[in-house]
């Protein structure tokens, strides 16, 4: 923990980080009681850094403390996340804890070509999700579970996960009675390279993915 004063007095619900992800930690009387380990916190202390070498960006303690642990510092969040909000808003009905993106307007009253664009990929993923069977009435699933760690038994670890979308899935060759899914939206999905390279998956970061299936098995 940093040199930092500033902690929740009360036990409390953790405050919400970037539009719907609550904070991780969960305090009494300045106490940490529960920690919430998500893949977003793995990647922040883990891929972001050490993994990517000297691409990876430093950690910084105080950063994760309070925007992660504490969540009293929001981040804001990116024109690709506010995207990618929309998109699940309009697919699913909302994103996480209920939390809804509206398009941005124009001085016109339009919305801005983007966001047509969208509007498509949700026209689109209603059909793949006709073709495939999956169904929307289980959107926007938390699951956590226990984590043993004996080095600090004051304090209850968990993995924990939020999914977009449970449903059952039919495709030719296998009939999955449920799969957890996760929405994606990207503007090139044949893209070789950055951190979301669609078009050559095997050297994206999977920890979402294994986490999830971990959770969720």
């Amino acid at each position: 923990k940093p040199n930092d004063t500033s902690r929740p007095d009360d036990k409390q619900r953790p405050p919400i980080l970037n539009e719907g992800y609550p904070a991780c930690g969960v305090y009494d009387n300045g106490e940490l009681k529960e920690l919430n380990i998500t893949s977003t916190l793995i990647n922040e202390l883990y891929f972001n850094s050490e993994y990517r070498g000297d691409h990876g960006t430093p950690i910084c303690p105080r950063k994760v403390y309070r925007t992660y642990l504490l969540g009293d510092v929001k981040t804001k969040p990116t024109d690709a996340m506010i995207k990618g909000q929309y998109f699940e808003t309009e697919l699913i009905g909302s994103g996480v804890n209920g939390f809804k993106r509206e398009a941005p307007l124009l001085k016109s009253g339009k919305k801005p070509i983007d966001y047509i664009r969208i509007d498509n990929q949700v026209e689109m993923a209603e059909m793949v999700f006709h073709k495939y069977g999956i169904i929307k009435d289980y959107v926007q699933i938390e699951r956590k579970i226990p984590l043993e760690y004996d080095e600090h038994p004051g304090i209850k670890f968990w993995l924990k996960v939020h999914a977009d979308l449970v449903s059952p899935v039919k495709m030719k060759d296998f009939d999955y009675p449920y799969a957890v899914i996760d929405l994606k939206l990207t503007q090139d999905r044949n893209s070789r390279f950055g951190e979301f390279c669609w078009g050559e998956p095997q050297y994206m970061n999977h920890n979402q993915a294994i986490l999830y299936s971990y959770v969720f098995k």
